[in-house]
């Protein structure tokens, strides 16, 4: 009788050892899930915080599509008519005409791009509207497109 008294015992030991393991486990799982959440909160909080700042830039920048599509037209407008007023010139030289017309060209073709960026059109067509960023990148195409032309027609 005495053996089968200790079986039972020995096997409650034995249960126990691994049900602490599981215990530990588990509680140590719960605390890591605990730790990455507080992260992920802080993080959040980050991220909204520098959204909030962005937003405030942007409104800072008058940053709307309607104020820059305005932009855009009055300076293709300007540089189409200080390009047409230079091919006019008679004593232009035929190199610099076709130089003109190819500039013409690519102002016609960055006049697309950039009203493509501020009505947020894709390559493929498809308008998925004007995001800050692309009207941002839009800002700067207009003053680097108005720079670069007038400083070459500066140079004719």
């Amino acid at each position: 009788m005495e053996e089968t008294e200790l079986l039972p015992k020995e096997e409650t030991k034995s249960k126990k050892g691994p049900l602490f393991i599981f215990i530990f486990l588990f509680l140590g799982s719960l605390a890591f899930s605990g730790y990455l959440f507080l992260k992920y909160t802080e993080n959040a909080k980050k991220i909204q915080s520098q959204n909030d700042e962005l937003s405030l830039a942007y409104e800072v920048l008058n940053l709307n599509a309607d104020s820059l599509r305005n932009a855009l037209d009055i300076a293709k407008q300007d540089i189409d008519a200080r390009m047409t007023e230079l091919a006019n010139q008679s004593n232009l030289h035929n190199e610099l005409r076709s130089q003109l017309e190819a500039k013409k060209i690519s102002l016609d073709a960055a006049y697309t791009r950039i009203k493509n960026l501020i009505t947020g059109e894709e390559k493929g067509g498809v308008a998925t509207g004007a995001e800050p960023k692309n009207l941002l990148e839009a800002k700067r195409e207009i003053a680097k497109l108005t720079k670069s032309n007038n400083a070459y027609m500066n140079q004719i």
